[in-house]
């Protein structure tokens, strides 16, 4: 049953990003910021179409994103990017993060549909990761189900989707979960003659 519940999230994740590049369809926050000159600006390269109601935060989070994947991408660890003002470490923002499997995952999908990719598998391994924090802390299925949706399609996620927080804030309860094991497995230890 455990199996089921973390499988099936990562399976539907998969499942969707195929048909995303099957369709060549971008569901991150990226249409019109190409028309905003900031964005144009901060890019080395001519941008490829992206679009966003509001331009701004991404243009910030953005470039660097797209500096990132073709770094990966060409076999490059991205430890220095010199375009944003005087230079900055994509290392020292934990929202690039970029020794990330998922961030490492996806130089397999085309650029423009790196963001999706990440959106979508982000969201599937808090939801996977909360639901067996759930069942772990002795939740039925059902409740369990409930609350990693709760988690992983809260406003704080989806509102952070464009700034590549969700794919740090999905570890939380991975690592919860590890520190319960680890916990248990003290307290065994422990606890034998």
């Amino acid at each position: 049953m455990i199996a089921r519940v973390v499988a099936g999230p990562l399976v539907v994740a998969a499942v969707v990003v195929v048909a995303l590049v099957c369709a060549d369809a971008d569901i991150s926050a990226t249409p019109e910021v190409s028309r905003d000159a900031i964005f144009r600006a901060s890019l080395t390269s001519p941008p490829i179409t992206y679009r966003h109601d509001d331009p701004t935060a991404y243009a910030m989070f953005l470039p660097t994103d797209v500096f990132i994947h073709r770094a990966l991408r060409d076999g490059e660890l991205p430890m220095w990017n010199p375009h944003p003002g005087g230079g900055k470490s994509p290392v020292a923002a934990f929202q690039h993060a970029i020794f990330h499997p998922l961030r490492l995952a996806a130089v397999v999908v085309p650029e423009k549909l790196a963001q999706s990719f990440t959106m979508v598998f982000a969201l599937a391994f808090a939801f996977a990761g909360m639901a067996l924090v759930l069942v772990r802390f002795g939740s039925t299925t059902s409740a369990a189900l409930i609350g990693a949706s709760a988690f992983a399609l809260s406003s704080f996620m989806l509102t952070s989707l464009q700034l590549d927080v969700p794919l740090v804030v999905a570890h939380l309860p991975w690592v919860t979960l590890a520190l319960d094991v680890l916990e248990h497995r003290r307290k065994v230890r422990t606890a034998a003659p």
